[in-house]
Parts: structure tokens; sequence; C-alpha cells
């Protein structure tokens, strides 16, 4: 039981915000190595790998800062 008066936000959102997050992180890193020179499947393969790589930390922070705080 929640003792404390924190509200609880739901996965839903929390999900929702990560996706969101990580896919700006990965259009962001598609553009910028677009306009660097590379090739559309370049620019495609590192907007991937950002996309990853942001999920995976944003997922782990939400993870740690919403865990057990006993």
């Amino acid at each position: 039981m929640n003792d404390d008066k924190t509200p609880q936000v739901p996965r839903w959102a929390i999900l929702t915000i990560v996706t969101l997050a990580a896919s700006l992180a990965a259009v962001l890193a598609g553009i910028l190595t677009r306009w660097d020179g590379a090739s559309l499947a370049g620019a495609v393969r590192n907007g991937g790998a950002a996309f990853v790589a942001a999920a995976g930390v944003l997922l782990a922070m939400a993870a740690f800062l919403g865990g057990s705080r006993s």
C-alpha cells in the first residue's frame, strides 16, 4: 500500500514519454547524419541506433526512479 502522498504515474504514460523522447533523438540523429553527407541507409541506421540507445537509457532511469523506496 502506498502510504505517502506521492502520486503514481501510470506505466503507459512513462512508456509514451520514453518512446517520444527516443523517437526525437532518432529523428535528430538521422537528420544530422544525412546532413553530414551520409547515405540514406547510413542515416536510418544511425537513427535506429540512437533510438535503441535513448530508449535503453530512459527505461533504465525509469526503472531506477520508479523502484521500491523502502
